[in-house]
């Protein structure tokens, strides 16, 4: 265990001052975008304006009563005086309309009052009537996701839910829907990103975005990674733990529909920077890293890590080695050349690589988030906007980690060690998402809506674990593995609700969705070797898969296509209870394609030492040949052979549904057990 390969501090900091420099330089053409441009002038005077709105006092407006040619006049009233005494004199000006100041006067004679012949006047102040309420932009309020607007949704819905809001998002501190479905009771997460509920794992729940589908970027999962949404673009999370006839139909653990932000109530303009001091990961010198590409803060990968075009024909076949061309008389001669030319040819393309981590200090975790969002009018009707743009990248890192095995022992419950390595290993994660929420209205019961979402996500691991196995006694296994992982989604949704009041109430909702979700992982290397007094064991029975030093370059492509529809018809049970039917439509359609490709070396005559950034030289890829009479004989050094897969698949479903909610009893009284109530309401929910 002591024979771990000493690594080098690396004292440069380079990349640090380059990402401090890199964000600063963003802040600052934010800034100057805000300043010098003429959207940011208005988002400016937008914020501001709202701002001196939300905490300016506002008069009470009064109504102003009309000016006239006639002056206010000295009315004389001959009714009895006051207790004080004497005559009341009121100065009003003349009677306009119905305002504050207006009159009501009921003249009567004079015998009336005593028979004087003088008229008499009644003055008696009117209020001013309430001034018209402010029209309503929309026909209700953009939906809440308080604590009490969630418990009041639960408390109505058919199934048995779970929500998490952006109230509780914002004090909680989670960064993506993974961290949210955390807080969920009954639900957990494995891998940071794939959703347990009721015990049942990823295969048997299902991820909607907004009510439509989302295809997976995993390929061996069809789940949805739920790191991919971040937290700042989240208005709720709702988990449904039972089953009704209105969800899809895929599922049989639970439904996790996330709900992104919609359109905002007044115009705003956030901005908002963040970083974190992780104790294990900030400024540790042993933190594990290796050379990317310039793009890798970004979460993209920008072809450095890409498989060169020549070994990317999907039928590629590579030869074998071949080691001599036969004499030129012989009827292989020329394709024996030919094939150890293509051999070395691929083998040199490929170029030297690094398999084995480096050391380098990461500065902070790192974040910011812009959102802006308004409401105004396009041709005389209501248009919300929101956008939003959100950015983190995140260090962990651990080492003396133990990674251990075990196999079952001589006695009944007892298990032995079968193998033991201290396990190290350092994520670089990046997670950023751009959006944009478009809902306009029609009529007060009529609403279309757009959301588009772009997302990507990237995963940055080296690691390193150094142990035994009592497999193969006396070897010390050295393991290194760097993986990068790309993801990517972006999705476009329409949807519309329309509500027909002079018809019932009744309701339509539907939704057209088209997606796109890619995950590529572009030379990700492995570098397993044993030690051995000294000696070095590379592609032997017991050095753990991959048994050769190993390339591989994986991508998936999935494409997704998703429309639905609900009609809910409302109508009154017992004349006191509410109830409704409720009928939908449903079509899913997805095509997915995968290609693996494995690029292992065989180490030849080469020697191989203990360092694996030095198993590649430029001067040991391919062969040397040595020519004798026209016969070419080939001494391999380093050359590369290949394992490929792949396969392409459609998935489609189409579904109908009718539901029935209805009110069976309702008592004023329940009935009651021991003192306790257990009977006040019975509902009836079902469906096909």
């Amino acid at each position: 265990m002591n024979d771990r390969p000493k690594r080098v501090k690396k004292q440069d900091r380079t990349g640090v001052w380059i990402s401090v420099a890199v964000h600063l330089g963003a802040l600052g053409i934010v800034v100057v975008i805000l300043l010098t441009t003429e959207v940011g002038q208005q988002l400016i005077r937008g914020g501001l304006k709202a701002f001196r709105e939300d905490n300016k006092v506002k008069p009470v407006k009064q109504v102003q009563p009309q000016q006239t040619a006639t002056k206010a006049r000295k009315v004389v009233t001959d009714a009895p005086p006051p207790a004080s005494g004497g005559r009341r004199v009121t100065d009003a000006p003349a009677a306009v309309g119905d305002s504050f100041f207006s009159e009501t006067r009921e003249k009567k004679t004079g015998a009336a009052l005593g028979g004087d012949g003088r008229s008499n006047v009644a003055i008696r102040a009117v209020a001013p009537p309430a001034p018209a309420p402010r029209p309503k932009l929309f026909a209700s309020a953009p939906p809440k996701s308080d604590i009490k607007q969630l418990l009041s949704e639960r408390s109505k819905a058919a199934a048995s839910t779970e929500s998490f809001g952006s109230e509780q998002i914002s004090k909680s501190g989670v960064s993506d829907a993974g961290a949210i479905i955390k807080n969920v009771a009954g639900a957990t997460v494995v891998d940071g990103k794939f959703a347990v509920i009721r015990g049942l794992n990823d295969r048997y729940v299902t991820t909607t975005l907004n009510g439509g589908e989302v295809p997976s970027a995993d390929p061996y999962r069809k789940s949805v990674p739920l790191d991919l949404f971040p937290a700042q673009i989240i208005n709720k999370v709702v988990v449904a733990k039972t089953f009704t006839p209105d969800q899809p139909g895929t599922y049989t653990g639970g439904g996790i529909n996330i709900v992104t932000k919609s359109f905002p109530e007044k115009s705003f303009a956030s901005l908002s920077i963040g970083g974190a001091y992780n104790t294990q990961a900030t400024g540790n010198d042993h933190f594990l890293t290796y050379q990317g590409g310039q793009l890798d803060w970004l979460g993209i990968d920008d072809g450095t890590r890409a498989i060169p075009g020549a070994l990317a024909a999907p039928n590629l076949v590579v030869p074998g080695p071949v080691f001599d061309s036969r004499r030129p008389t012989h009827p292989d001669y020329e394709k024996n050349i030919a094939k150890a030319e293509q051999l070395n040819a691929l083998t040199r393309i490929m170029g030297t690589t690094q398999f084995a981590p480096t050391q380098e200090a990461p500065p902070l975790n790192h974040n910011f988030s812009l959102a802006a969002g308004d409401t105004t009018h396009l041709f005389g009707l209501p248009l919300g906007v929101f956008g939003g743009l959100n950015y983190k990248r995140e260090f962990l890192f651990y080492e003396d980690g133990i990674r251990r095995s075990y196999v079952p022992g001589s006695g009944q419950g007892n298990f032995d060690v079968r193998g033991d390595a201290l396990d190290t290993q350092a994520l670089d994660s990046v997670n950023w998402a751009g959006m944009v929420n478009l809902a306009y209205q029609l009529s007060p019961d009529h609403e279309l809506g757009f959301n588009f979402l772009y997302n990507q996500n990237s995963a940055n691991l080296a690691r390193q674990q150094v142990g035994t196995t009592t497999d193969d006694a006396g070897v010390i296994f050295h393991q290194n593995r760097l993986h990068f992982i790309e993801r990517n989604l972006n999705t476009y949704q329409l949807k519309g609700t329309h509500q027909l009041p002079e018809v019932g109430g009744i309701k339509l909702e539907w939704l057209g969705v088209i997606s796109q979700t890619s995950q590529e992982e572009p030379d990700v290397r492995f570098f397993n070797y044993g030690e051995k007094g000294g000696d070095i064991i590379i592609g032997g029975g017991s050095v753990p898969d991959p048994k050769n030093p190993t390339r591989y370059f994986r991508d998936l492509k999935e494409n997704n296509r998703n429309m639905k529809a609900d009609l809910t018809v409302p109508f009154r049970q017992w004349e006191w209870n509410d109830g409704e039917f409720k009928f939908g439509l449903f079509d899913s359609f997805s095509e997915r394609t995968f290609v693996d490709r494995e690029v292992y070396y065989n180490a030849g005559n080469a020697p191989v030492t203990g360092d694996p950034n030095a198993f590649l030289t430029p001067h040991n890829l391919g062969y040397t040949a040595v020519t004798n009479n026209g016969r070419i004989s080939y001494n391999w050094n380093r050359y590369i052979q290949t394992r490929d897969s792949a396969y392409q698949g459609d998935f489609g479903v189409q579904a109908g549904y009718a539901m029935l909610d209805m009110p069976v009893l309702t008592l004023n009284e329940p009935l009651r057990f021991l003192g306790q109530p257990i009977l006040e309401k019975v509902r009836l929910i079902g469906g096909v």
